[in-house]
C-alpha cells in the first residue's frame, strides 16, 4: 500500500508542478507557490520542494540570488525561496540554519 501511495503521490506532484501550474501562470491566475524545505547536513544545503518543476533558489550573507539544482556546500545560514516559471514571482523565503 505505501508503495502504490508513493507513486500515485508522484504521478500527482509532478502533474501539479509540471502541468497545471505553468498552465495557471500563462493564463494570469494567482496561485502560491509551495514553501521549499531544507537542511545543512555535513556543511551541504540540501533543498526540495513539494511540486517538482518549481525553480528553487539560495542565498548566503544577503549576496544575490543562485539557482539550487543540487546540494551546495554551505558555511553559514542559508536563505532559500521557490520562484515562479516565468521568474516575476517569488515564493516565501525560509532561513536554513547553519549547525
Amino acid at each position: 500500500m505505501k508503495e502504490k501511495r508513493d507513486q500515485q503521490w508522484t504521478v500527482f506532484a509532478n502533474t501539479i508542478g509540471q502541468k497545471a501550474l505553468p498552465k495557471l501562470e500563462n493564463d494570469n491566475i494567482f496561485y502560491r507557490l509551495p514553501t521549499v524545505g531544507g537542511v545543512i547536513k555535513n556543511g551541504t544545503l540540501m533543498a526540495n520542494i513539494a511540486f517538482p518543476g518549481i525553480a528553487i533558489e539560495y542565498k548566503v550573507d544577503n549576496k544575490e540570488w543562485k539557482l539550487y539544482s543540487m546540494p551546495v556546500a554551505v558555511s553559514k545560514d542559508v536563505k532559500v525561496r521557490a520562484i515562479s516559471f516565468d521568474g516575476k514571482r517569488k515564493g516565501r523565503t525560509t532561513t536554513i540554519a547553519f549547525e
